[in-house]
């Protein structure tokens, strides 16, 4: 995967400038994330397609808010394969990078 590159300056601009508000957006995205990593990792495991599609579609849209672009299409990919019910032997390697990626983005957070 490229080198992430957190842009601050979109949810900036959807948040009115507010920096409180970004801070609290960034406070939440750190609790949650792991939390919807949890629960893709379980569905996986039991093959639970349409909550792995709710939760990489939550994903997707938190990513969006800061700009990264490559976790968004990841966390695309993987809901739409799962909400398909298709080629669904690739979204355990797809969550792998998607985890990968959202790690590291919290650690520079």
């Amino acid at each position: 995967m490229a080198e992430l590159f957190i842009n601050l300056t979109q949810l900036r601009r959807l948040l009115g400038n507010d920096d409180g508000m970004v801070v609290q957006f960034l406070e939440i995205f750190k609790e949650e994330i792991p939390v919807q990593l949890e629960g893709i990792r379980h569905a996986i495991h039991i093959h639970d397609w349409p909550t792995i599609s709710q939760l990489a579609h939550g994903i997707k849209s938190q990513v969006k808010y800061l700009d990264l672009q490559d976790l968004a299409e990841l966390a695309r990919t993987i809901e739409e394969l799962a909400e398909r019910e298709k080629s669904t032997e690739e979204i355990p390697g797809l969550f792998n990078r998607l985890e990968s990626g959202l790690t590291e983005v919290m650690e520079r957070l």
